[in-house]
């Protein structure tokens, strides 16, 4: 229970203990599942894959099932919370505070994402609701990647000469500037088949094709 120390409410630890004594209670039993856009699907975290930054991915969903025989109440609002709170947003919800699920009920959240103009890599942030079962907050992982590509690299900081990615720019261009010169040199000092073949053949010994039995 060490993991769960802080987390539980004297009510929680009065509901899991009664439930532990008499497990044919009736309780709630919140179900979270995600789907993605590509069809995709899980129960702790939704990944929106990659997405050019500036522009938005198409919605996904969470949603909250209530599997048990008594209602369950949600008592806050869906929330993003996290490191990237902004690229990540609520598009829609049915999932309100105060609204109660009753048994085999359904609620539904719309999640969007739009990385931040010049971000690169792997953004995340989690989805959280909270409502009046074990626990006390459901929550799901947000995940996300900023692709970058030709026309839209990621914003390098400047520093007097264009930075880190100037730099290497200019020795990428370098180095086939340098390599471009040096097979040109290769093959203008490349003698010809027929002078290279004048030479060999005025130096080498002759040997004979001439086979006696």
């Amino acid at each position: 229970m060490t993991p769960l120390r802080g987390r539980l409410t004297a009510q929680d630890i009065a509901d899991v203990a009664a439930y532990i004594g008499n497990p044919s209670v009736p309780s709630p039993l919140l179900r979270v599942t995600t789907r993605s856009r590509g069809g995709g699907s899980g129960t702790d975290r939704l990944d929106f894959g990659p997405v050019l930054p500036g522009q938005a991915s198409a919605r996904a969903t969470v949603q909250l099932r209530n599997d048990g025989a008594l209602p369950l109440r949600l008592t806050s609002d869906a929330r993003i919370v996290g490191p990237q709170t902004t690229e990540f947003t609520v598009s829609d919800s049915v999932c309100v505070a105060s609204a109660t699920l009753a048994a085999g009920d359904s609620c539904e959240i719309g999640i969007m994402f739009r990385p931040a103009p010049g971000s690169a890599g792997l953004r995340t942030a989690a989805v959280q609701m909270d409502h009046d079962w074990v626990g006390a907050t459901a929550a799901v992982a947000l995940l996300g990647t900023a692709e970058t590509s030709a026309a839209n690299p990621p914003v390098a900081a400047s520093s007097g000469g264009g930075g880190a990615l100037g730099r290497w720019l200019l020795a990428v261009m370098a180095a086939l500037a340098a390599a471009s010169s040096l097979r040109k040199s290769n093959r203008a000092s490349r003698p010809s088949l027929s002078q290279s073949c004048d030479r060999y053949c005025l130096t080498r010994p002759y040997i004979s094709t001439n086979i006696e039995i």
